[in-house]
């Protein structure tokens, strides 16, 4: 692990599920209930978005990743200013 760039090998997995995750997603979205609509929340703020680039696809999924889990969203994913 300490010869491996973490972020990168994260990054490169990430965008490597990305597709299948959204498709997942969307498919979930498009039923009933509090994670469906959540789910589909989230993906309306991702389809107003102006440019669709790698970055906007990956906060996407990790926004949308508790959701799907039913898990607190609050404290899963941390966002670091600065």
């Amino acid at each position: 692990i300490t010869n491996q760039n973490l972020p990168t090998t994260f990054y490169a997995q990430l965008d490597r599920h990305t597709p299948h995750l959204m498709a997942l997603f969307i498919q979930k979205a498009s039923k009933t209930g509090k994670t469906a609509n959540a789910l589909a929340d989230i993906f309306k703020a991702h389809d107003a978005q102006e440019l669709h680039d790698v970055h906007t696809r990956r906060t996407t999924v990790l926004h949308a990743l508790p959701v799907y889990l039913r898990e607190e969203t609050s404290g899963f994913l941390r966002t670091c200013v600065g």
